[in-house]
């Protein structure tokens, strides 16, 4: 070790050789009390690990902080809620989602929080999230087999579907692209007072069984509420989506990881699937038990029992 610094001292100069040493030992202090002082989420970690690795209870763990405390031990969680207090990551959606604030009247957004809408003072504002879909792409893509399969099954469905306007839009659309479907309903939680309108893709190139899996899910709005959107409200957040998905269609470069290299790579909305409801609201449309509710015809419905429905033969015609 000295026939090294006295080697590096003769052919390094004074000053670089001198700041150099300063950046060492500067390195060599943090890094030493980091390790010399654990924090309370190190103990609370060691804890965890503890219980599970020898099946402690959590009335264990509380006796456990207590004896160490008394030891006067340093930066000892109180019991077990502390220590899952700080393992819990504090999750904020606003860190991974642009938030906007919209006025349910007449649609108007604000990245600001406000409580009254400045263009016609209406009171009710809704909170929408807004989340990157390349992103989320972006990690399907680094997936160890996702794009193969991508590529396999949009092969598959040109033969299966090649009858059908789907299997014209894969024949149209470029090699280096691929199609998705929109969802968007209501959600109950375990809260009374609060529901999750998330606006959701999947990918139609993806098997059948594998769509139903989480991680292949693309959430690109949440608007937690504690009412149902109005449909101005709706309309704000299909345009905010809609940026996104221009620049999708458009071509966005993504690193794939199955090719190793990045590429130009496509993606279509091309349909929508909801139930009647969330259909009425994303049409920006009354719903389908309104007076004139029918999407095919202007027949007028006829009101039984406070509920209006569509005039008997225009069934007939769906």
């Amino acid at each position: 070790m000295n026939f090294r610094f006295q080697y590096l001292k003769k052919h390094i100069p004074i000053c670089c050789f001198e700041q150099l040493f300063i950046l060492q030992i500067n390195f060599f202090r943090l890094v030493f009390r980091r390790r010399s002082k654990p924090t309370l989420r190190d103990v609370a970690a060691a804890a965890m690990i503890f219980k599970i690795r020898r099946l402690q209870n959590n009335k264990d763990l509380d006796i456990l902080c207590d004896f160490f405390r008394v030891l006067s031990v340093e930066n000892i969680p109180r019991n077990m809620k502390s220590i899952q207090q700080q393992l819990h990551y504090d999750f904020n959606l606003e860190h991974f989602c642009n938030c906007y604030y919209v006025c349910s009247n007449c649609g108007a957004s604000s990245f600001n929080k406000i409580n009254i809408c400045m263009l016609c003072q209406n009171a009710i504002i809704y909170k929408i999230y807004i989340c990157s879909i390349k992103k989320q792409l972006q990690q399907l893509m680094s997936i160890p087999g996702f794009y193969n399969k991508l590529k396999e099954e949009k092969l598959k469905n040109i033969y299966s579907f090649s009858n059908t306007k789907y299997g014209e839009i894969l024949q149209e659309i470029e090699n280096e692209s691929f199609t998705m479907l929109i969802n968007a309903d209501g959600v109950c939680t375990p809260n009374k007072n609060l529901s999750l309108w998330p606006f959701v893709f999947v990918l139609n190139e993806l098997p059948v069984l594998d769509r139903r899996y989480l991680e292949n899910v693309t959430i690109a709005a949440i608007i937690p509420t504690g009412r149902k959107p109005t449909n101005p409200v709706i309309e704000t957040c299909l345009q905010l989506i809609y940026e996104q998905l221009i620049q999708l269609e458009k071509g966005q470069e993504f690193f794939v990881k199955d090719a190793d290299e990045r590429k130009i790579l496509h993606f279509y909305t091309i349909a929508s699937c909801t139930d009647k409801p969330a259909e009425a609201l994303m049409e920006n449309v009354v719903p389908y038990n309104a007076e004139y509710g029918c999407p095919k015809c202007f027949t007028q419905g006829m009101c039984i029992d406070l509920y209006i429905f569509t005039y008997t033969p225009c069934f007939k015609s769906l």
